[in-house]
């Protein structure tokens, strides 16, 4: 999976962003599945302790203990954020991809090879 969490508009906001405050009595890792529910423009979102990545169709969530200190690094291209899997291992990491770019380290950029009706229709009204 390639998701973006960093570059705007599609990136992993913290969670009290997506939060209402209304129902603070319940602690808010119990109302992540809610989240991925009612925020269909977020592929993901982060917490202190969790990052957590919305499932497809938004039917529920995957949270992963994460701490943003222990497991920076900095291989990926195209501004993709670079999470290392396993700090034993420096070669061992992931690369989340910015929208339109994908490849293990985001290496690849898919806009040169979108097109839209308006683009097909001005090449012939020339």
């Amino acid at each position: 999976m390639i998701i973006n969490i960093t570059s705007s508009p599609y990136h992993c906001p913290h969670v009290s962003s997506l939060l209402s405050s209304k129902d603070s009595l319940v602690p808010s890792v119990f109302k992540y599945h809610q989240v991925c529910q009612n925020n269909t423009q977020h592929l993901c979102f982060y917490d202190e302790i969790y990052f957590c990545i919305c499932r497809i169709n938004n039917k529920g969530v995957e949270c992963f203990l994460h701490d943003t200190q222990l497991d920076q690094c900095d291989r990926c291209l195209s501004g993709g954020q670079c999470i290392q899997r396993n700090l034993n291992k420096p070669n061992d990491f992931l690369c989340l991809s910015p929208s339109c770019y994908h490849g293990n380290l985001c290496e690849f950029n898919m806009n040169p090879f979108g097109f839209t009706l308006d683009s097909l229709l001005v090449g012939h009204s020339k």
